[in-house]
């Protein structure tokens, strides 16, 4: 007689190999923030595209200064820095070579569930998250010298400052979002 397969036996038969390729794997635990992470490049690429960019996610090692490589409609290019927490905290935001053309566009992303509360996004250019990382460090004179970031509250005045990218953070052809 054959025996049919079921969905426990086969979620069985892949898990050996879906253990060994993950963090467990490699004697770590999975990061706590990964998935904040993850969610606040998509909404932020979503924000972009629903404002006329083009987006192009940067995934790997070869591009570490940047997440996504955005366009405006006329062929202008430029780098987004993300970073994305679930709650307010401290905005890590490492050191890197200045670049003109690279930005950073920080999204609070809180958990979902009933009563969820809206994303929030802070667009910053590098000039200005140096800054900030700069007079945080200032105040902070016995915090660790590899450590870059600023408070989630120095981040206010950036809230929804679309119009720092190219374009004016809104595209020509970009539907008009209520509320813009």
């Amino acid at each position: 007689m054959t025996s049919l397969t079921t969905n426990t036996d086969v979620a069985e038969d892949l898990a050996p190999s879906v253990e060994a390729t993950g963090p467990a794997a490699r004697g770590r635990l999975p990061r706590k923030n990964h998935g904040s992470k993850w969610t606040a490049e998509f909404l932020v690429a979503a924000e972009l595209s629903r404002r006329g960019y083009t987006v192009a996610f940067t995934q790997g090692s070869h591009t570490p200064d940047y997440d996504l490589l955005a366009g405006t409609p006329g062929g202008e290019a430029f780098k987004i820095d993300v970073k994305g927490m679930a709650a307010p905290g401290v905005w890590l935001v490492k050191d890197k070579a200045p670049q003109k053309d690279l930005f950073y566009v920080l999204a609070l992303v809180p958990p979902g569930g009933n009563g969820r509360k809206p994303d929030q996004f802070f667009v910053l250019s590098q000039e200005e998250a140096v800054a900030l990382t700069k007079a945080y460090r200032e105040a902070r004179p016995n915090q660790a010298a590899n450590w870059s970031g600023f408070n989630w509250s120095d981040a206010m005045p950036h809230k929804d400052a679309w119009d720092k990218l190219p374009g004016g953070g809104l595209c020509s052809g970009a539907p008009v979002v209520e509320g813009e």
